[in-house]
């Protein structure tokens, strides 16, 4: 291939027509009959109707078949009649908009012209024999140029004891010379970032410049990406005699983050999002972007589903076998990533007899059978899965479940759910239920029955939550060390030796919920409280519709990963204005680990144990069957992440709820997730609203710029006892900060339907580069009751743009695959309808930005701009927001 450039004259053309019609017609035997003539006037169909381009390369190789493209656009509501018409020197040779031409040596003008619309190019054809050739398997000359090969970086550093499975991760090419070149020498080089190695077949590391004899020739080599640039491999020739001729080829290669394979078609743009899971009862599909990849565009390649290995597992060899019954074959289209997606599994996708099972998708290039260096695959790591397939998290699983209840006295009575064949499990995780005031420890047998059933231990104890939330979590820390302490001896010592002391994990609800939280931060700072665990050995802690009584140094969940459930028609612990130990949602803000939190629309208090009073309050209420199903779910989905590090788990706290959630819960209820992460270091937090204290200044430093209206900046606290909206307390339906230490703080505006309204915040120097990122994350939130939320009266979503330093955007509507959740429509504490502001989690892949050729730079954006109005979402609404940060993973 080589390094071309293109001047071309793109014609630009009007057109005017006239239209004449008779609304009688004359005959024979009436010649004189009189006329009559409707005159249309003028019809401007274009001011600039139509341009064409050619595109083509500027020097080429004299004798061989040249393709030239006519690239022809037309102004909406024009058709194209006639083909583009192609002239070689100013004679026809045909038509078209695409044509292959043979030139002879020397300068050549070539045009095409369709209508009034042309382009010309000169173009020098030349003795190519002394050329060397350097190609990349699946490329071909023209791509290799401009924009260059896609190759993603490699997973770990080469080495002897590496590269027998590295090397699927390598790109193969080839170097040769023109058959009729008897001698001369080829020397290989790179030009631009290092991050290229060359490989020989056998492993050998081959070091630059390297030379070869013509004699040598050909040669295959691998190519392989250390980190993310881009770099140009040269091959030149010496002691060439023929002036003039081009004596080096190059292809430039371009490294940058793997998106993978796997994803969800979408209904509109972007057409397809990345994502890993699927529920058994999806259709899973796959694609591949053509301008990424664009040197594959008219390949066809056999799509493969196959059981996942690790990588290192691929030196025994690439076999393929499908497990969908067959590959897919497909070809590689130029245009939109939403026309190169493929369905893989169209129904009943095989969860495994657990859980979950993982699976590598494979793009078979070679359609040989086998994964071999140059084609694609989606899961090539030691420990990630290209794709996730998860059954009913509702179901039961596969073993049978014993019970036991026992007592130590007082407050230290307890049941005891377990796998009867526990035996033969080894060590399993234990997790810990702590009820709530009037509840009791035998109301939580469904969740008993669910965790050991699929594995776990959990035990449930009496709780002393009557004195309030100190002594409830007493009861969680002693009951705790009591059952750790006596595994010899409880059930018969059936669980001694098969607990894993190190993974443990405490649910609590209501008084129960706080008092977990409580427990954790008191032997966080005085571990001399109990004997057989410290706070080390907590992995998890979980609340269900929680009380949050005491001030944020008391019930703080510090930096372990936590999770909240909140019921929306919660009639005791509900979030109201005028009741400070009711607005739960504070105890998630102050933790500083991962944190998801589901709110959900219909469920009431008691809905979350079996025998409760029925409290409910508000409409759609989905019962206590419903509600059970949905903590099952979550509940094993997240201990299964975060305690038995079960990645296919993960995307339903991280994905939007519409996007993604567990197949067992019924489609017509509407739940909220938001997840969060603080003290990430590899996080780019753009801005947390904590420390800038203007609305200028984002907390990272950069500047802010805004058009949208009655923006406030501060903490997301309603500071009234009503949900009534009033300009004196513009966080009105904020329950996320109190005035007993807690820190978090937002943004809140709104935009009307007068026109497009942006917010902009300016991206520091220090964090331009998202490359080695995969998502921009942040919160968002409706305001209740807000006059311009009852106006939408409906979900809403908005536009995310990213501008690079050249002035390159790209933006991304995530409204095509999840929207903020409609406040649940609960009345009371004012006037209006609509309860707490519900945040919501919008994860948006990189790499979505870059998709269909956006020309985005991702290593250089100085912009996140988010953009309101009916062009990008939602017309009009009160929009609350936190959080906005660049996450690594």
């Amino acid at each position: 291939m080589r390094n071309t450039t293109h001047k071309s004259l793109a014609g630009i053309a009007s057109l005017v027509v006239l239209v004449a019609m008779s609304s009688a017609t004359p005959t024979l035997s009436n010649p004189d009959a009189p006329r009559s003539t409707r005159i249309v006037e003028p019809l401007v169909v274009g001011g600039q109707s139509c341009t064409i381009q050619i595109l083509a390369e500027a020097v080429v190789c004299e004798g061989e078949e040249t393709p030239f493209v006519a690239e022809l656009v037309c102004a909406d509501g024009l058709l194209l009649v006639n083909d583009p018409e192609w002239l070689l020197d100013g004679e026809p040779v045909g038509s078209g908009d695409q044509i292959q031409l043979e030139l002879t040596a020397g300068e050549h003008l070539v045009e095409v012209s369709c209508g009034s619309c042309q382009d010309q190019i000169l173009v020098e054809a030349v003795d190519c024999s002394m050329q060397p050739k350097l190609d990349a398997v699946y490329s071909d000359d023209q791509t290799e140029a401009d924009p260059g090969i896609f190759l993603a970086a490699n997973i770990a550093p080469v080495n002897g004891l590496t590269f027998g499975h590295l090397r699927y991760a390598m790109r193969p090419f080839t170097l040769a010379a023109d058959s009729s070149v008897a001698d001369g020498t080829y020397t290989l080089t790179v030009e631009g970032d290092p991050i290229l190695e060359l490989y020989e077949e056998s492993g050998a590391s081959i070091s630059l410049p390297a030379a070869y004899d013509r004699s040598e020739l050909p040669v295959t080599f691998l190519v392989n990406a250390t980190t993310l640039g881009e770099a140009d491999l040269v091959a030149t020739r010496s002691e060439n005699a023929t002036t003039g001729s081009p004596t080096e080829d190059r292809v430039r290669v371009r490294v940058g983050p793997w998106p993978g394979l796997s994803g969800r078609e979408l209904s509109a743009h972007p057409h397809f999002l990345f994502a890993n899971t699927f529920n058994d009862d999806d259709v899973m599909t796959a694609a591949i972007d053509p301008s990424r990849h664009a040197e594959r565009i008219g390949l066809t390649y056999d799509a493969y589903v196959v059981a996942q290995r690790p990588a290192s597992a691929w030196a025994l060899g690439g076999t393929l076998v499908d497990v969908t019954g067959g590959a897919e074959a497909m070809t590689v289209q130029a245009g939109s990533i939403g026309d190169n997606i493929t369905e893989l599994w169209s129904s009943g996708l095989d969860a495994g007899d657990r859980l979950s099972r993982d699976y590598a998708i494979v793009f078979d290039f070679g359609q040989d059978g086998r994964f071999d260096p140059g084609d694609l695959i989606d899961g090539f790591s030691y420990s990630e899965a290209g794709t996730h397939v998860v059954a009913d998290l509702s179901q039961p699983g596969p073993y049978d479940v014993s019970v036991e209840t026992y007592s130590g006295g007082g407050f230290l009575t307890q049941v005891l759910y377990y796998p009867s064949s526990i035996e033969q499990l080894g060590a399993v995780p234990l997790v810990v239920v702590s009820h709530g005031n009037g509840h009791a420890y035998t109301w939580y047998e469904y969740l008993g029955n669910h965790f050991a059933s699929h594995g776990y231990v959990l035990m449930s104890h009496r709780n002393n939550t009557v004195p309030g939330i100190e002594t409830a979590s007493t009861t969680t820390l002693t009951n705790t060390d009591y059952l750790l302490g006596n595994l010899d001896t409880i059930a018969g010592g059936v669980l001694d030796g098969h607990i894993d002391e190190s993974a443990l994990t405490w649910i609590g609800h209501s008084r129960g919920g706080e008092g977990v939280v409580r427990a954790y931060d008191r032997v966080l700072e005085d571990p001399g409280l109990v004997t057989h665990f410290s706070a080390e050995d907590i992995a998890l802690v979980g609340s269900i519709a929680p009380t949050a009584f005491l001030p944020s140094d008391e019930s703080d969940p510090h930096e372990v990963d936590y999770f909240l459930i909140g019921a929306e028609a919660d009639g005791d612990v509900s979030g109201r204005p005028n009741c400070t130990q009711c607005q739960y949602f504070r105890l998630s803000d102050r933790a500083q680990g991962k944190v998801q939190t589901l709110y959900v629309h219909g469920a009431a208090h008691n809905d979350f144990n079996c025998c409760g009073n029925d409290d409910g309050t508000g409409p759609n209420q989905i019962g206590r069957a419903e509600s059970q199903v949905i903590a099952k779910s979550y509940l094993l989905a997240l201990v299964e992440y975060y305690i038995q590090g079960n990645e296919a788990t993960k995307e339903y706290f991280t994905r939007m709820y519409d996007d993604l959630s567990p197949s067992g819960i019924d489609a017509s209820v509407e739940i909220s997730t938001s997840y969060r992460e603080l003290g990430t270091p590899s996080n780019l937090v753009i801005d947390d609203f904590q420390s800038a204290g203007s609305t200028g200044q984002s907390s990272s430093g950069g500047t802010v710029t805004l058009d949208v209206s009655n923006v406030f900046e501060g903490f997301n606290e309603d500071n009234d006892t009503s949900f009534t909206p009033t300009t004196t307390d513009p966080m009105n339906g904020m329950i996320y900060h109190s005035g007993q230490g807690d820190f978090t703080k937002g943004l809140i505006f709104d935009h009307s339907t007068d026109s497009a309204r942006f917010l902009e915040f300016e991206v520091v120097p220090e964090f331009r580069d998202f490359r080695f990122h995969q998502y921009l994350s942040f919160r968002a939130c409706q305001g209740t009751r807000h006059e311009e939320t009852r106006a939408l009266n409906g979900p809403h979503s908005f536009g995310v743009t990213l501008r690079d330093a050249s002035g390159q955007t790209s933006t991304v509507r995530f409204g095509a695959w999840g929207e903020l959740t409609q406040l649940y429509p609960r009345t009371g504490y004012g006037s209006f309808t609509g309860w707490v502001n519900e945040m919501n989690t919008v994860r948006i892949p990189l790499a979505t930005f870059e998709m269909d050729g956006t020309g985005i730079d991702l290593s250089d954006i100085v912009a996140i701009r988010f953009e309101f109005g009916s062009d990008f979402g939602a017309e009009r609404g009160r929009i609350g927001i936190d959080d906005i940060q660049v996450m690594k993973e």
